[in-house]
């Protein structure tokens, strides 16, 4: 069957970013190729290009500001272009910061008609960690495989077919993270969108024994309770990396901000 995404046409890489310092606008700097290797030269037809960077992070990022860029405007230097951020880093920032991306366009495939199948690609989330204060980056733990993902999913693509990678995900789907500013007033309390919090509910979706509601972007309702899971939800390894899982909590992984948490 088509798919409404197809990632084999459209790569990204962040390659490096300068100038990350508190109170600094940082400088990144990407690729994006077809895949024949050419660069995508009119990136300003291009449906979405966005920068993001969040921290600090190290087991969970775990922070209150969300900074991005439009991409589109970037400049081509040596075969690569760079883009600023208009918005500085905070005073106070500290520890690493993680740097992702979103990426989109339109293209028309053959599938058999006079005018082919218009459909949007975009390019697997490139993550990349810049320290602020530490001495040397510190990446994000890697708790889940995408291979693994991909076993039911296909091709897991969330949020209009441009958020492929999960460690880019936690970025905005944090600890300190709710529903709350869309949600209604009559359907408060919030929810939190926790990763851990939200992908084991959705996961668990039948079996739940209260309602799992997350309001979304445009005040969207997403309801989970009718989800199925295709296996034991108790073989931790079905979606998780070995040793990943068990007890103690790794140092530093911050709680779920919800007054939900601990309802299954």
């Amino acid at each position: 069957p088509l798919k409404s995404t197809q990632l084999a046409g459209l790569n990204m890489d962040i390659t490096d970013v300068t100038n990350v310092a508190p109170g600094a606008m940082p400088t990144v700097y990407f690729t994006l190729t077809n895949d024949d290797g050419s660069n995508v030269a009119d990136i300003a037809s291009l449906r979405t290009l966005t920068i993001r960077a969040a921290g600090p992070q190290g087991q969970t990022i775990d922070h209150t500001i969300d900074l991005s860029v439009d991409a589109r405007d970037a400049t081509m230097v040596g075969g690569e272009y760079m883009i600023a951020f208009t918005e500085p880093l905070p005073e106070d920032a500290t520890g690493t910061w993680t740097f992702s991306a979103d990426v989109r366009r339109s293209t028309t495939i053959d599938d058999g008609s006079e005018e082919g199948l218009e459909v949007t690609e975009g390019a697997f989330n490139p993550t990349y960690y810049a320290a602020v204060t530490d001495a040397e980056p510190a990446p994000r733990r890697t708790i889940v495989a995408m291979d693994k993902c991909n076993v039911c999913h296909d091709m897991l693509a969330l949020h209009g077919g441009q958020r492929f990678n999960t460690q880019e995900c936690v970025m905005c789907h944090r600890p300190n993270n709710s529903d709350e500013e869309v949600r209604p007033e009559d359907e408060m309390p919030p929810e939190s969108i926790d990763f851990r919090w939200l992908i084991h509910r959705i996961h668990t979706g039948a079996e739940l024994q209260t309602d799992f509601t997350v309001y979304g972007y445009r005040g969207s309702v997403n309801n989970y309770n009718h989800v199925g899971f295709p296996g034991q939800r108790q073989v931790c390894v079905t979606c998780h990396l070995e040793d990943t899982y068990t007890l103690p909590r790794p140092a530093g992984e911050a709680d779920v901000d919800a007054a939900h948490a601990g309802y299954l």
